[in-house]
């Protein structure tokens, strides 16, 4: 007698017949995340990119090929800035990281580079997760971690992305780098591509905030009526008053801001807590927005 299938393995298998068993599954890099993450209510590519399809594929087949993709120049211009920033062990890198992040930490005189080189994705993914935890149980040290490899679920599938740097700050706490370059024409960089790249981080940091609110929800933290997207909105909505506040001068102590931002933090998650929903359930609007968008858990 067969052994059952478990629900992940079945789920595997099924999309693995709709991309068709003998073709191999195109792996999602950044730009098919952030654009599944962008349209959360369009099934069909969550279907698409969960099974490996390659939908450029498909539509060359299907008589509309893509007339769009990255500019070479574009792309050779972008390392030569990365390697620029990334010189001498990052030490412009972590100095922008100090100065505009953790300006209380001590200066990164010295920090730590460890190496990442390992066989496939799987074990870049390994390598990394082993440094960041060497790099946060150690604090009191600048850690560059150039080039991970950090792994996702999607769909039941695995999904590796490679940030340009994590930055490990001296207190254990860790900064995703994004290096964006752009072309300076008198002086200043094109305000719609520098206000795309700004969206764009905006909007990976939140799709972050609302998965780490689901999972406060399935552990049981939050309570289960709560929206995660909703959620997600009044917790950015509180830190970015608090923060634009302090930026501005509002607040003459400055020694107490991690103290203000705790409890601005605290006061605007009270009523999702699970412990609060006992006595006045949280009414969240049940948005279009949050139902299709695809789960995705760190590893």
């Amino acid at each position: 007698m067969p052994l059952p299938r478990t629900r992940g393995k079945a789920l595997r298998q099924r999309l693995a017949e709709l991309r068709g068993p003998e073709v191999a599954a195109k792996a999602l890099d950044a730009r098919a995340l952030a654009a599944l993450a962008a349209n959360p209510g369009c099934e069909r590519r969550a279907i698409l990119d969960g099974a490996g399809v390659d939908k450029a594929a498909v539509a060359s087949r299907l008589g509309s090929p893509s007339v769009f993709g990255q500019s070479q120049f574009a792309f050779t211009r972008g390392n030569a800035f990365e390697a620029k920033v990334k010189a001498d062990g990052g030490a412009e890198l972590l100095r922008l990281v100090h100065e505009k992040l953790d300006p209380r930490a001590r200066p990164p005189a010295e920090a730590r580079v460890p190496d990442l080189t390992a066989t496939g994705p799987e074990g870049r993914a390994a390598r990394t997760g082993l440094a960041l935890r060497e790099a946060t149980g150690t604090p009191g040290t600048w850690t560059l971690l150039d080039h991970p490899m950090l792994a996702l679920e999607v769909a039941g599938s695995p999904a590796f992305l490679e940030p340009d740097a994590v930055v490990v700050h001296p207190d254990g706490s860790w900064t995703v780098v994004e290096i964006k370059s752009f072309p300076m024409l008198d002086g200043s960089a094109d305000p719609s591509k520098v206000g795309a790249a700004a969206r764009q981080a905006a909007r990976a940091s939140f799709d972050a905030l609302a998965d780490a609110v689901r999972d406060a929800i399935d552990a049981g933290a939050l309570a289960k009526s709560a929206e995660p997207v909703f959620v997600a909105e009044v917790l950015i909505a509180c830190a970015h008053g608090v923060v634009s506040l302090e930026l501005s001068g509002h607040f003459d102590n400055g020694e107490r801001a991690d103290q203000r931002f705790a409890a601005v933090t605290a006061a605007s998650v009270e009523p999702f807590l699970a412990t609060a929903a006992t006595r006045s359930p949280a009414r969240t609007p049940r948005s279009g927005r949050a139902s299709g968008r695809p789960r995705r858990r760190a590893t």
